[in-house]
């Protein structure tokens, strides 16, 4: 269960595309480099793509996060797939942007038979003060979090106490110091079986667990914590779970004098995906419509989810991140569009609130996933390309 959607992230199924389970090696073509064209009513911005820095021939790379603390300093992770006789691995992997180039960072994995270990999202702090979480498969195939630190010079594990479960992965962090430092992910009972919020903190030396209440809308065994955020002293977690009568429901959560108190739910959608705390204050989830028709955003308004206009390309369309600039006056997310002739594409949008969404379309063959806003200005996003083993790596001014 904790593997059932490794192209998006690791960990418990946030929300079932099924379309998405089946992972495929690519062979290894040239990237391309070209340029993304708007090819929308509403003229969508110009993206640029960037050659990745390589991939070691016959494995594939699923781009989970981004995260930028200015022009030259940018990070992206996630895992590379590797194919050996008779066995496959999945193995860490991350790059690095100096400002002009993209390079490959090495990092630690837990060895096992086989190798399983998966970056779901980075945030960096500083130059010289970064995280990255995600998961490790023991080697009798349950799960454990995993928690890698960048001090400058390298990356290296860092220890992390695990709630009394039979498995646990983290599935977000958040850094806004070298000594503020959140992640958050999702537990199971060992004896109920029960998937259960989990959120952790750095102190600077010390990782604490902050116990989650499980909301009380949800029902059934299944639930998946999928974002955190920190900004402005607020820190907070979006997540999704099943609700009476077969549904799912959204549901946020805010850190408030040192325990998390309920934003509130946002009912009838296939998933969560993205949270950002805009400046001056707003609160922005998004979201998949039921079926995967429409991606919305959710703003949190008078103390209740407002949902903005519905943007639907092809015949369905996800959400997989969003990213906020200028406060609430244009939200970008990125995540996939799948055409009428089952084809698929990144989608890249951006929300302008009250102007609607604007798109862009890529000559990409796969999908978006990762997103960062560069301080200063500028956008990176990246992703799978079924078609280039690297992935891809796309930038946008201003």
């Amino acid at each position: 269960m904790f593997l059932s959607r490794v192209p998006r992230r690791t960990g418990i199924r946030a929300r079932p595309r099924a379309r998405r389970l089946v992972l495929a090696l690519v062979a290894v073509l040239a990237l391309l480099l070209g340029l993304l064209a708007p090819t929308s009513a509403e003229a969508g911005p110009v993206w640029k793509r960037f050659a990745t820095a390589g991939t070691p021939s016959g494995q594939q790379v699923y781009w989970q996060s981004m995260s930028a603390t200015g022009p030259t300093d940018v990070w992206a992770a996630g895992y590379r797939v590797v194919s050996l006789p008779g066995v496959t691995e999945f193995r860490t992997w991350v790059q690095h942007w100096d400002g002009t180039t993209w390079t490959t960072v090495s990092t630690p994995d837990v060895e096992s038979a086989p190798a399983v270990n998966l970056l779901n999202r980075v945030a960096a702090a500083s130059p010289t003060a970064a995280w990255a979480v995600g998961s490790y498969q023991r080697s009798d195939s349950t799960w454990a979090p995993l928690v890698l630190r960048w001090d400058g010079s390298v990356w290296s594990r860092s220890d992390i106490p695990v709630p009394s479960a039979s498995q646990s992965y983290l599935q977000s962090v958040a850094a806004t110091s070298p000594t503020d430092v959140w992640a958050v992910g999702t537990y199971r009972d060992a004896g109920s079986f029960t998937d259960r919020p989990w959120s952790t903190h750095f102190d600077g030396s010390t990782w604490s667990t902050v116990t989650v209440p499980r909301p009380a809308v949800c029902v059934g065994d299944s639930l998946a914590v999928a974002d955190v955020a920190s900004a402005a002293g607020r820190v907070v977690l979006s997540g999704s779970c099943g609700v009476t009568g077969g549904t799912t429901s959204g549901f946020v959560a805010e850190l408030v004098g040192g325990a998390w108190r309920s934003r509130g739910t946002i009912p009838h959608v296939d998933g969560v995906a993205g949270l950002a705390i805009a400046s001056g204050g707003s609160l922005l989830v998004g979201a998949d419509t039921a079926g995967n028709t429409a991606v919305v955003i959710y703003r949190r308004t008078a103390g209740a989810w407002v949902a903005g206009p519905a943007l639907t390309v092809g015949r369905s369309t996800t959400i997989e991140n969003l990213a906020v600039g200028g406060g609430v006056a244009r939200v970008d997310v990125v995540g996939s569009v799948t055409a009428t002739d089952n084809g698929v594409s990144p989608l890249l949008a951006t929300w302008t609130g009250g102007g609607g969404w604007v798109t862009s379309t890529s000559r990409v063959s796969g999908f978006a996933r990762a997103l960062a806003e560069v301080p200063g200005g500028g956008v990176w996003a990246a992703g799978v390309d079924y078609q280039a083993a690297g992935g891809f790596f796309l930038r946008r001014a201003g």
